[in-house]
């Protein structure tokens, strides 16, 4: 029955090798090779040499298999949902991963304390496997954490360079337009008006940024040196009681924005006016608890996309607005 046990273990192994090989290499069949791979490990190969080893032990240690069984289940199952994308994948890691240290260590711990010819090399091997295990996971975690956090920071900064860029492209259009006629000259105010507003709606969102920042830095920064790479615990969640405030001021400012630039914009350009609502439609992601809770570096990746997006609205707006001239 043991060399049974071993052989199916070495093919499991070698499918979910295999599996995890497809995988990475994006070829067609790896969700079912490692379907087919963990789902026989955890609902066949380990029932059965569990059950083997179980009535091969003189001192019958049912809880404790028990115990090692569901472990092993739920670590798998959590594992398969993960590398599947399946829903619940999230809710079963967070249960898995503590899970041995819960449930099953505190259980072995008991168990070697009634043993009397105690094998004290064993538990050493365990207790260690169990801290590697412990710090491993958590290295994992910290890295895939900080490459996540990183990427969130680069795009921040390029929202921000986009913000600035579309500005300076708004600035270009008002500066060359010529001043002919009377009409000119209304279109040309008109375009100063959407500028300022806009200018005014980037201004609160520095203030806001700068506020934040100045709460997780080190040091004090302006609006004109914000360093995102400054923030100091980047992953740490933002809670304040001006939040509420904050997205309340800048989703108002945001729908007469939106009011005005629709109104300065000839009814029959359908294609602006769709344009400018997508862009400037707080609905869709805004309302009074839009920053609570918020990672740090994910608000001011949020605050970025909105400046970058009052921008984009404003250079539809002033283009549209030149070419009707």
């Amino acid at each position: 029955m043991k060399n049974k046990i071993y052989i199916f273990g070495v093919i499991n192994v070698i499918l979910i090798l295999t599996g995890c090989v497809f995988k990475v290499q994006h070829w067609p069949g790896a969700g079912v090779i490692i379907t087919l791979g963990l789902s026989s490990f955890a609902l066949i190969l380990m029932p059965v040499a569990i059950i083997n080893s179980y009535r091969a032990e003189t001192d019958k240690k049912l809880i404790l298999y028990l115990f090692a069984y569901i472990c092993i289940l739920i670590t798998c199952a959590s594992f398969l949902f993960k590398i599947q994308h399946w829903p619940g994948a999230g809710l079963l890691m967070v249960i898995a991963v503590p899970l041995p240290f819960v449930l099953f260590l505190p259980a072995y711990i008991i168990d070697i304390r009634k043993t009397k010819n105690l094998n004290y090399a064993n538990v050493l091997i365990v207790l260690f496997f169990f801290a590697y295990f412990a710090a491993f996971t958590a290295l994992l975690a910290l890295n895939i954490s900080k490459d996540i956090i990183d990427e969130i920071v680069v795009s921040a900064i390029r929202l921000e360079e986009k913000a600035k860029l579309t500005n300076d492209q708004n600035l270009a259009i008002i500066e060359s337009l010529p001043l002919n006629n009377a009409t000119d000259s209304l279109c040309k105010i008109n375009m100063l008006k959407i500028k300022e507003k806009a200018d005014d709606i980037k201004a609160i969102i520095d203030q806001f940024k700068v506020a934040v920042i100045n709460h997780y830095a080190e040091s004090e920064v302006t609006a004109d040196r914000i360093n995102l790479w400054q923030i100091q615990g980047k992953d740490i969640r933002y809670f304040s009681d001006e939040s509420i405030s904050k997205a309340k001021e800048l989703k108002n400012r945001m729908d007469k924005y939106r009011n005005l630039l629709l109104s300065l914009v000839n009814s029959k350009e359908t294609e602006t006016i769709a344009y400018i609502n997508h862009q400037l439609d707080t609905k869709d992601y805004m309302d009074e608890n839009s920053f609570n809770g918020m990672r740090v570096i994910s608000l001011m990746e949020f605050l970025n996309f909105i400046k970058s997006n009052v921008s984009l609205a404003a250079l539809e707006a002033v283009s549209t607005m030149e070419d009707n001239i």
